[in-house]
C-alpha cells in the first residue's frame, strides 16, 4: 500500500544544513503522521533515513512540545 495526501505542517531548524519535517499522510483509511530529516548540503538535498512514523496525534504533540521547548530556549529559561 502507497502513502497518499501528503501535507507538511511544520519545518523545525536543527542546524544551517538541517531541518525537522513533519508531515501528514494517508495509508488506506488511516491517517498517519512523520517526522524527517531533511539535508540541505551541496551534495545531497532532501530525505534522510532518519525520521519516524506515528499516528497524527503524537506528531502534533511532538510538534507542539518542540516548539514550546524552542521558545524556552530563546527566552533563556531552563526547558524540560
Amino acid at each position: 500500500m502507497e502513502a497518499t495526501h501528503l501535507e507538511r505542517t511544520a519545518i523545525v531548524r536543527v542546524e544551517d544544513t538541517q531541518e525537522l519535517w513533519f508531515y501528514t499522510y494517508s495509508l488506506g483509511k488511516r491517517r498517519l503522521g512523520a517526522a524527517r530529516v531533511y539535508s540541505h548540503t551541496p551534495k545531497y538535498s532532501g530525505p534522510t533515513k532518519s525520521g519516524i512514523d506515528m499516528d497524527l496525534e503524537h506528531v502534533r504533540e511532538l510538534v507542539d512540545c518542540l516548539e514550546r521547548l524552542s521558545r524556552e530556549m530563546e527566552d533563556g529559561r531552563p526547558g524540560y
